[in-house]
């Protein structure tokens, strides 16, 4: 009985520290200051009401159900919401992009730049790895809307690469924390090289048209 009162309690203050880190997350939308304000104080707000049920919950278990709610509510409305996206590839040509979305207009992209990635190539294709300090990747960002078209770039992109927070900046703008996709694998399989932009741009047209 000791031990499983021990374990409970090691996982209570697990549960919390991970609350903690979650709410205290860097904010990963573009929106503007004021916005981004407001979703801050929101998040202080959610998390103190958590810290105080769990100082007027003694009940472990219950107060583990209660976390596992709101850590899911929580990554829902994220998953909801919009966020910017950095493009280096297919994506960073409007017409692909809008395909790829099922978008009724062609997307507005701005000129963008991440630091501290490096670009490879993957026969064709370019993929983000991790970088030097300074070294600067650029291409094109894109407010994501919401969580369908998050998921329609995930399975455009497949699973060879993966979703990573960065900041991003934007060409006259400052810079905000947002999502692009890396590499999802062993970088030694990667060869050094640039992508190709007009011959890429050339043959999304001719596919397209198609």
């Amino acid at each position: 009985m000791a031990e499983q009162v021990g374990n409970l309690s090691y996982a209570h203050e697990e549960t919390i520290e991970h609350v903690r880190q979650e709410y205290s997350q860097p904010l990963a939308s573009s929106t503007t200051p004021s916005t981004a304000r407001a979703e801050a104080g929101r998040r202080k707000l959610m998390l103190e009401k958590f810290l105080a049920a769990d100082e007027d919950d003694s009940d472990l278990e219950e107060f583990h159900r209660k976390a596992g709610i709101a850590l899911a509510e929580e990554n829902a409305r994220a998953r909801e919401a919009k966020e910017l996206y950095f493009f280096y590839g297919s994506l960073m040509f409007p017409r692909m992009l809008q395909h790829v979305l099922d978008l009724h207009e062609l997307p507005e992209l701005k000129p963008a730049e991440v630091v501290g990635l490096h670009l490879k190539m993957w026969g064709p294709y370019p993929a983000l790895v991790n970088g030097e300090s300074g070294e600067v990747v650029r291409g094109m960002a894109y407010e994501v809307e919401s969580g369908e078209q998050k998921d329609k770039l995930a399975r455009y992109e497949t699973e060879c690469y993966r979703t990573r927070k960065f900041y991003i900046s934007v060409l006259g703008e400052e810079k905000v924390l947002g999502t692009t996709f890396v590499w999802n694998g062993d970088s030694d399989g990667l060869d050094e090289g640039t992508f190709d932009v007009k011959s890429w741009e050339e043959r999304m047209s001719r596919i397209l048209d198609c």
